[in-house]
C-alpha cells in the first residue's frame, strides 16, 4: 500500500472515500500525501471510533468525515462522482 499513493495522481481538492476503512490506516496515509478531503464508511463501532480518535490527535477533523454503518447505505445518499477515488481494502463485507 505505501507506493499506491505515488502512484495517484490526486489534488489537494481530491475527494476519498474508504469502504470498510477499519483503522483508518489508508485513509490517513492518503491523508498525509495528498492532503485531500476523506471519508470513512465503516460499520463497526470500534473502528468508527478508532478513526474519530486518530483523526482528533492529528487535528484533521476538518478532512475526515465519518459515516457509521452500511456502504449500502452511504452509497444510497452519494453520486459516484461525488468522489476521484473509492478504495475498499481487505473488506470483503464492504
Amino acid at each position: 500500500m505505501k507506493k499506491v499513493p505515488k502512484l495517484l495522481k490526486l489534488k489537494k481538492d481530491a475527494k476519498i472515500v474508504d469502504f470498510g476503512a477499519g483503522n483508518g490506516n489508508a485513509l490517513f496515509m492518503l491523508l498525509d500525501r495528498f492532503h485531500c478531503l476523506t471519508t470513512a464508511v465503516d460499520s463497526s463501532e470500534f473502528a468508527v471510533n478508532e478513526i474519530e480518535n486518530k483523526a482528533e490527535a492529528r487535528k484533521i477533523g476538518h478532512q475526515l468525515n465519518i459515516f457509521h454503518g452500511e456502504a449500502m447505505d452511504f452509497v444510497r445518499g452519494i453520486s459516484v462522482p461525488d468522489y476521484d477515488l473509492c478504495i475498499c481494502l481487505g473488506a470483503s463485507q464492504a
